[in-house]
């Protein structure tokens, strides 16, 4: 979170040796030199606080978007976002509400940015009867808002985001797709995304928004190049992965990235 360093608290005991692990490196290692941690999830063991990084997404340096889902609590929200209104120079956070359901056990499971106004989202999630609910919360002032969704949230905070539809305009393929991690998208950088192969319809979807989609194989072989400024959808195979539960979001850490 800007210079800071934001050590999860895992909902799950199993994964607390990830917690040791990070805190050590952000804490110790030379290359990894930061303005401070800002959260320790390692030390918080309190009941119901619990914060995960899949719900974690830094839109802007001012912006701070979060979901509030099975692994993540209001609590630890609550915390984090007083620590960023005072620390971090954010003015606003954004709170998606998840469902208890073992699709969305993430925010990066149902929505990833990939564009400075382009996002990939989970459609039944976000748009019609069954969108989540969206709070919005600002520095100094008290409590939260509730605003109608999460694009007219988008729009309040001057960043319209443009959707991509997970699986197309069919809700089967839509919920096939995103059970194969078909929204967790990692942005190399605006507009140049890393994915999974087996996603078609979502794939298809992005070439009908002006990406470009690239085997990942042909990129390092060199019979394929990304020309700058291009929209390119680089894709991976990762059966193993996405059988595992994880998309390209989840399991890459950036370290360090230019403003958008």
């Amino acid at each position: 979170m800007g210079d800071h360093a934001v050590i999860g608290s895992m909902r799950y005991g199993v994964r607390w040796t990830e917690e040791l692990l990070v805190k050590a490196l952000f804490r110790y290692h030379e290359r990894l030199h930061n303005a401070g941690i800002l959260y320790d999830g390692s030390e918080e063991k309190r009941n119901n606080y619990t914060i995960e990084g899949g719900d974690v997404h830094p839109l802007r340096p001012d912006l701070l978007l979060v979901g509030f889902s099975e692994r993540t609590s209001p609590a630890a929200l609550d915390q984090l976002c007083e620590m960023v209104f005072e620390k971090c120079g954010v003015t606003d956070v954004i709170a998606v509400v998840l469902p208890k359901e073992p699709t969305a056990i993430h925010l990066d499971m149902i929505f990833t940015h990939i564009d400075r106004e382009t996002c990939v989202v989970y459609p039944p999630h976000f748009i019609g009867p069954e969108r989540l609910a969206v709070l919005h919360r600002r520095r100094r002032s008290k409590g939260v808002k509730e605003v109608p969704n999460f694009f007219a949230a988008m729009q309040a905070v001057d960043l319209p985001l443009e959707p991509v539809f997970c699986g197309g305009p069919q809700r089967t393929v839509q919920d096939r797709e995103q059970w194969s991690s078909a929204c967790n998208f990692f942005a190399v950088r605006p507009g140049v995304v890393i994915t999974y192969d087996r996603n078609e319809a979502t794939l298809r979807e992005l070439e009908h928004s002006g990406f470009r989609v690239l085997s990942a194989v042909n990129l390092l072989t060199g019979e394929e190049s990304l020309d700058e400024g291009e929209r390119v959808a680089i894709t991976i195979e990762g059966s193993e992965l996405v059988r595992g539960g994880g998309g390209p979001r989840c399991m890459t850490l950036p370290l360090r990235r230019d403003d958008l």
